[in-house]
This record gives C-alpha cells, sequence and structure tokens, in this order.
C-alpha cells in the first residue's frame, strides 16, 4: 500500500462507496473504460451484493492443522 484514503466507514454503504471510487480510477488509470462509462454506483452495489462467499473449513485454514495422535 503506498498511501492511505482517509474515509467513512460507519454509514452502511460507505465502504461500498469507497471500493467502487477506488476500482472505477483504478480502470480508469489501466485503460480498460473510458471517462465516460455509465456505470453507476447502484450497478456496482447490486452486483457486490450478489456475490458469493466460499467459506472455507477451519481444518484446512492455514497455520491450523489437526494434531497427530501420538502412539
Amino acid at each position: 500500500i503506498d498511501f492511505v484514503i482517509p474515509t467513512n466507514n460507519k454509514g452502511r454503504k460507505a465502504v461500498a462507496l469507497i471500493y467502487y471510487l477506488i476500482a472505477r480510477e483504478y480502470l480508469k488509470n489501466r485503460g480498460v473504460i473510458g471517462e465516460d462509462v455509465p456505470f453507476t454506483y447502484e450497478e456496482f452495489l447490486e452486483r457486490a451484493m450478489n456475490v458469493q462467499v466460499r467459506v472455507v473449513p477451519q481444518q484446512f485454514q492455514k497455520g491450523r492443522r489437526r494434531k497427530r495422535k501420538r502412539k
């Protein structure tokens, strides 16, 4: 991380708005989207809410292994 962006994170949609702004500027700088792309915050939020998160069982998480039974 090169710099810190002070933001509000107390609102219900505040963090999603910051992710939207950062993602949009990143894509503009890379040339993936143009300056006048009609991609709205509501569309971003709708897509973000529909993402499915996969939960990894605790036994497979890094750093947490089952202990072997000693004989």
